[in-house]
């Protein structure tokens, strides 16, 4: 089999079987890792309530909801809030600190990665947009 694919690949895209497989394996594993990551529509709905300041990024590393929201906006900040809780609470135990301490890391790096317009908590629990 791997020789009837290498004949119909153009010879300019691969060396070598070895780098058709490399490839392969690697385009395998980004797959996976999609499909076991929450769903793209889940994270676009978080960046639009994000941009829309129904919902900030609390410096504990947290989702918070500002203001009134939406049944659908409070279960998605929890769904949201619970996965990172689990993340948060795992490299807490292989790291040998507490999981507040992670979240306070991850809030800027959740921060960093943010849309524009998302309301961001500082340590001093003052809001500002970003």
């Amino acid at each position: 089999m791997s020789q009837t694919l290498v004949s119909i690949m153009p010879t300019t895209w691969f060396r070598n079987v070895s780098s058709f497989w490399r490839l392969a394996s690697v385009l395998l594993l980004a797959a996976c890792v999609l499909v076991a990551a929450p769903s793209q529509g889940a994270a676009q709905s978080l960046d639009a309530v994000r941009a829309s300041g129904a919902v900030g990024e609390g410096a504990d590393g947290f989702a918070v909801i500002r203001g009134n929201a939406s049944s659908q906006t409070r279960n998605l900040v929890d769904k949201v809030n619970s996965q990172r809780r689990r993340i948060y609470a795992d490299r807490a135990r292989q790291q040998g600190v507490s999981a507040a301490q992670v979240g306070a890391v991850y809030a800027g790096r959740i921060a960093a990665q943010a849309p524009k317009g998302t309301w961001i908590q500082s340590s001093s629990g003052a809001w500002s947009r970003k």
